[in-house]
């Protein structure tokens, strides 16, 4: 678990200093006065999971005009209204063991007019979509057990044991994306927008404003953050395949298990430029407990 970047030295990383930020006006290839978008879920912080993680895709708006159309193509071809992670895991592990009890949750599933043939294949053309190289994508992990043994034995400086296990996984994950942005686009771009899944918990979503409120203290180009729910945004969707998926992966590295038949969305997971401690990275890509063969 890395502790979140200090404001101070954010505003240094991204122009700030102890002023202001302060950047020329970007122009890139794909065309002047970008605004980038994030979308952004969260998964185990109110099911009682020992992993806490909020992930999101960051990309160019103009980016996200041309994704959004794609994936309700996939949507329109499984005849579905939505890619919701925990009800495919749910539909697959009933088609995969048609012998077991049906889960009661599966009566209203809809997914469950797929075969699981289909539904590997809807899983996989969504994953294909999001290897598009114009797609970033940042995580923030917090494993809830070890953060709360530091309470007692800290191992992390005063201040983190300070707030709340969510408040530091949304500081954390928006420290990153900061991290992501400087890192791929630089100053090319002219604002940013954090749009999260609407989880009707005002607790929640002012707990994310208050963190993106600190943030644009030093003058980041961020605008209000947005909550809307996954019918409503597609590419929270994509979030929440991201989310889920990188819950089960980090219950697999603490459990030391060994995924030998990496998934599309594992394979882009494991390719990335940096990641939360305990993910595979490019500079170890046989990292304990999770080997890609």
């Amino acid at each position: 678990m890395a502790l979140a970047v200090p404001l101070s030295r954010f505003a240094s990383r991204v122009g700030g200093g102890s002023a202001f930020y302060v950047r020329p006006i970007g122009f890139n290839r794909y065309g002047a006065f970008m605004n980038l978008i994030i979308y952004a879920d969260e998964s185990g912080t109110h099911d009682g999971s020992d992993f806490s993680l909020l992930a999101g895709w960051i990309t160019y708006e103009s980016v996200w005009n041309e994704f959004i159309p794609a994936w309700q193509t996939v949507l329109d071809k499984y005849k579905v209204e939505y890619f919701h992670f925990s009800e495919f895991a749910v539909a697959s592990r009933v088609k995969r063991h048609p012998d077991k009890k049906v889960e009661e949750s599966y009566e209203k599933n809809a997914l469950r007019h797929l075969s699981l043939l289909e539904l590997d294949s809807f899983y996989n053309d969504c994953a294909t979509l999001l290897t598009n190289p114009r797609l970033q994508f940042e995580v923030a992990i917090l494993n809830k057990k070890e953060f709360y043994k530091g309470k007692s034995k800290p191992i992390y400086p005063p201040e983190v044991y300070e707030k709340n296990p969510e408040i530091y996984l949304v500081d954390n994950f928006v420290d990153r994306c900061a991290s992501r942005i400087l890192q791929v686009w630089g100053t090319a771009y002219e604002s940013v927008t954090f749009i999260f899944d609407n989880r009707r918990n005002p607790e929640w979503e002012k707990m994310i404003k208050d963190v993106i409120a600190e943030y644009a203290k030093w003058k980041w180009p961020i605008k209000p953050v947005q909550f809307k729910n996954k019918k409503e945004a597609l590419p929270i969707q994509a979030a929440d395949m991201l989310a889920y998926r990188g819950n089960q992966i980090s219950r697999n590295v603490a459990n030391e298990l060994v995924l030998t038949k990496p998934s599309i969305l594992d394979s882009i997971i494991s390719k990335r430029v940096h990641c939360p401690d305990g993910w595979v990275s490019r500079v170890d890509p046989y990292a304990k407990g999770y080997q890609i063969k």
